[in-house]
């Protein structure tokens, strides 16, 4: 969003009514997230998306006539800018990394507290990945058995292995700096050089080459 002000517009797609009404409850009063549209059925989902060119689109994985994943692939293949959170009460290993390889940028777990899943949103708003710890684990095991000839020869300190896991896990420089008792300038000046030995330029790149060379 080039618009800081500018509300996230949500698309919520999800099996069950019940779980529809449970984020539209949460989201609604925040002033700067708007729920635009909902349904139950895979087909609409990805209809609403082309039409309606939503901020985020929030699906879980089985959904009616066209799945969660089968979503991601279509929207990716369309160029659309929409950026997709996954919500799941499952965490099979297949589904995850077909995720993460169709570009979803959030996968959580059904039982996630509001606070975590706000902050979710509002990452993802901000074209940063947002993955569960448990999705991590699954999804770092899955690469790592994919790509057991390319070992991780990246020499990073202990410090900065430290921060490289807090902010795959989503943290700010800000709760860094307050989780390890350091200045924020010397979490951003750790940051920068994990960044530059692993030969990313953003955090999005970072998490995912953090995965792949199963750093974390």
């Amino acid at each position: 969003m080039s618009n800081p002000l500018q509300k996230v517009r949500i698309v919520i797609s999800d099996e069950h009514q019940l779980i529809i009404n449970g984020i539209k409850h949460l989201l609604t009063p925040l002033e700067h997230l708007e729920v635009i549209s909902e349904t139950t059925k895979g087909e609409e989902a990805f209809r609403l998306v082309e039409q309606l060119k939503p901020d985020l689109l929030i699906t879980e994985i089985s959904l009616k006539d066209l799945s969660g994943l089968e979503i991601l692939q279509k929207i990716k293949e369309k160029g659309l800018e929409t950026k997709v959170l996954i919500l799941s009460n499952f965490f099979d290993e297949h589904d995850i990394l077909s995720g993460y390889e169709r570009g979803a940028m959030g996968y959580l777990p059904k039982s996630v507290d509001d606070q975590n899943l706000i902050l979710a949103i509002g990452k993802i708003a901000k074209g940063e990945i947002y993955y569960h710890q448990s999705v991590l684990n699954v999804l770092g095991s899955s690469l790592i058995q994919r790509k057991l000839s390319s070992r991780n020869t990246i020499d990073l300190t202990e410090r900065e292995m430290e921060i490289l896991r807090e902010v795959c896990e989503g943290a700010t420089n800000k709760e860094i700096a307050e989780k390890l008792f350091i200045s924020v300038r010397t979490v951003d000046a750790h940051r920068r050089n994990i960044m530059k030995k692993l030969g990313v330029k953003n955090s999005v790149q970072l998490v995912k080459v953090s995965l792949e060379k199963k750093l974390i």
